[in-house]
Order: structure tokens, then C-alpha cells, then sequence
């Protein structure tokens, strides 16, 4: 017999964030297709590992929310289901996290100082999520270690954004 995830509240805002994460992946997508020479991004757009990391992320946005709809319709899904979904979600806000990466390294260089890096508050929503949904198999203090874990996640995703957003002085731009 299979067991199953049960939907809770979370899982109603987790539909509403896919959703928006969804939105914002088909937008920069179709960027990547309807781009005018003279926007100030062409260059941005048209490089290659931008396009691959901007296409798998909507590819996977978009999984992500066609599971998360199932989730709603169906109330349940199976553990095995639920526990890809939660590793999608994370797989997202690792593109996210790559593209910051990419971008700042290899399409900005030196200058990467004026371009406005902004925090991911995406990710820190999304990765709360996910910590919230894992079950943790103590009792007594599960919740107050979720919070625990849910504080250390948003401290190293601040401290990462620190290590990217200052300029990296690259010898190769």
C-alpha cells in the first residue's frame, strides 16, 4: 500500500508562489524569443548560459505548478510524488541561484558592482516552504527546529548574496 501526502493551508500559498514563479519564468522566457536589439538586456538575453538556465526554469516552473494543481484537485500525493515536488522546488531556486551566479560572473565582470543584484526573496519563501513540509520524526521541539532551520537557510542565502552582489575584481572582463 502507498502512502500519501496529505494538502495542508502551506500548500494553498505554495500554489499561489508556483504560480507567480510561473509567470515570471514564461515572461523572462518569452524575453528570450521577442528581444529588440536596442533593449538594454539583448546581450544578457542572447547569452547562451542565460537561455539555458531562464528555459530549464520554466520548464521546471512549470512542472512544479502542474503537480502543485494536481495536489490541490486531488487533496493527496504519493510520497515518492511529493518528495520530487519538494526537490523541484528546490531545483528552481537553485536556477535562480545559478543565473545570479552566472550573470554576475560571466556576463557582467568587472562591473558587475552596477548592476543592482537583488535578493532572492523568491528562494528564502521557497526553501522555507520546503523545510516546513519535511517531516521531522521529533515530537517534542519539531516545529521550533523547523523555525531553527528555517533562520540558518535565509542567514546562508544572505550571506551568499553578500559573496555575489560585491564586485569580485575578475581579471578577465
Amino acid at each position: 500500500m502507498e502512502s500519501y501526502e496529505s494538502i495542508k493551508k502551506i500548500d494553498y500559498l505554495a500554489v499561489v508562489f508556483s504560480f507567480i514563479c510561473l509567470c515570471i519564468s514564461l515572461s523572462m522566457l518569452h524575453s528570450l524569443f521577442t528581444i529588440e536589439e536596442l533593449h538594454p538586456f539583448t546581450s544578457y538575453y542572447i547569452n547562451t548560459g542565460i537561455r539555458a538556465i531562464l528555459v530549464s526554469r520554466s520548464i521546471l516552473s512549470s512542472a512544479v505548478f502542474i503537480v502543485y494543481i494536481w495536489f490541490v484537485v486531488k487533496r493527496r500525493l504519493p510520497y515518492a510524488v511529493f518528495n520530487m515536488l519538494l526537490l523541484s522546488v528546490i531545483a528552481v531556486c537553485l536556477l535562480v541561484w545559478s543565473e545570479l551566479w552566472y550573470g554576475s560572473t560571466f556576463y557582467y565582470g568587472e562591473v558587475r558592482d552596477k548592476q543592482g543584484l537583488f535578493f532572492p526573496y523568491f528562494c528564502v519563501i521557497c526553501l522555507s516552504y520546503v523545510i516546513w513540509r519535511v517531516r521531522i520524526s521529533v515530537k517534542i521541539g519539531g516545529a521550533l527546529m523547523k523555525v531553527v532551520f528555517i533562520i540558518i537557510s535565509v542567514l546562508l542565502q544572505w550571506l551568499l548574496w553578500e559573496l555575489v552582489y560585491e564586485p569580485w575584481n575578475l581579471w578577465q572582463s
